[in-house]
């Protein structure tokens, strides 16, 4: 698996991921977006949006939010079909070495306490859990 920047031929990808039922299920706001809303937000995001490959298939995306100049926060989602094989921690790795190559020091991530599986990747890949409820993690890279 690796990650690779996103280009603009990867909107709809990022589009169809971030309105996939179970990733709304698990999002801040509880609803998709419109095509409208997607388009703009990627058009003027700051965020570092990566694509996962893994050989020529896309599995799954990383987006990296700055925070301030030593602090980002990391969001990812899989395809559904790779949901389960373990993928969610090695996204994980390779964007904390992105944000590492960014010159961030620290990374951290909200998840609901009832999204189990997304806990699991980010305790299996050394994150610790800073706040309980919508859990914050955080891990010194």
């Amino acid at each position: 698996m690796k990650l690779r920047d996103a280009e603009v031929t990867d909107r709809q990808f990022f589009f169809d991921l971030r309105n996939d039922p179970d990733v709304v299920k698990f999002s801040y706001s509880r609803k998709g977006v419109t095509w409208a809303e997607h388009c703009q937000w990627y058009r003027d995001t700051w965020d570092r949006l990566l694509v996962a490959e893994e050989g020529k298939q896309r599995i799954g995306t990383v987006r990296l939010t700055p925070i301030d100049y030593s602090c980002c926060e990391i969001h990812f989602a899989l395809v559904a079909a790779d949901r389960g094989r373990g993928w969610g921690v090695k996204l994980l790795e390779e964007g904390r070495k992105v944000a590492k190559e960014l010159g961030y020091s620290v990374v951290i991530a909200h998840v609901d306490s009832p999204n189990t599986a997304s806990i699991r990747a980010f305790l299996r890949e050394g994150y610790r859990v800073a706040s309980p409820g919508t859990l914050m993690l955080e891990r010194e890279i």
